[in-house]
């Protein structure tokens, strides 16, 4: 009746149990005698609950082949802090007088709070003396409250991995995938 299989690894998980995961994510991936060696001398430093993170989000993205160690480092380690809105916002301008297309962005709360007021090819078509005042402040205004709804999904995507039982499992990824949803489809706060 429920296909959420009960041996699943919690939060938490050292280079072993990563490994086995990787193998039942890519069944043509083996993980040699040889590979905990190496994937241990990468990630020594980073934590079980980041790398347990860091593995599921690499499996989630939908990759085609498996991870190398650096891979799982990379996605392991946080994220810079954000800028300051203003600085971005002079960021955001300089591209849009700039670049032909959207560029890549300093920091990934800049490229969320472009698609949040409208996109880049909207600010191209748009950003003039008359709008850059309102646009200035909406874009400050998702660049201020990104770090509370990273924090908020977070918190959601905890629970998951630390709920006792597959139904409440269930429920809790349907609520997130929803909050997701909101998100995407703007009917979040911003």
């Amino acid at each position: 009746m429920n296909d959420v299989p009960e041996n699943l690894p919690g939060p938490e998980m050292n280079i072993t149990e990563a490994l086995t995961y990787l193998e039942a994510a890519y069944p043509a991936w083996k993980a040699m005698a040889d590979k905990p060696v190496v994937w241990t001398d990468i990630l020594q430093d980073v934590s079980p609950l980041a790398l347990g993170h860091a593995v599921r989000e690499y499996v989630r993205q939908g990759h085609e082949f498996a991870p190398s160690p650096g891979q799982i480092l990379k996605l392991a380690q946080p994220a810079p802090p954000a800028p300051d809105p203003l600085e971005a916002w002079g960021e955001v301008c300089r591209a849009v007088r700039i670049a032909s297309s959207e560029p890549k962005w300093s920091h990934p709360h800049i490229a969320r709070a472009v698609r949040g007021i409208g996109g880049f090819s909207m600010l191209e078509r748009e950003l003039g003396e008359a709008t850059r005042t309102s646009m200035r402040a909406r874009f400050v205004d998702c660049m201020t409250h990104l770090p509370a709804l990273d924090k908020g999904v977070d918190e959601y995507q905890k629970a998951i991995e630390a709920a006792n039982t597959p139904e409440l499992g269930l429920a809790l990824k349907d609520l997130v995938s929803k909050k997701k949803l909101d998100i995407k489809n703007g009917s979040a706060p911003f």
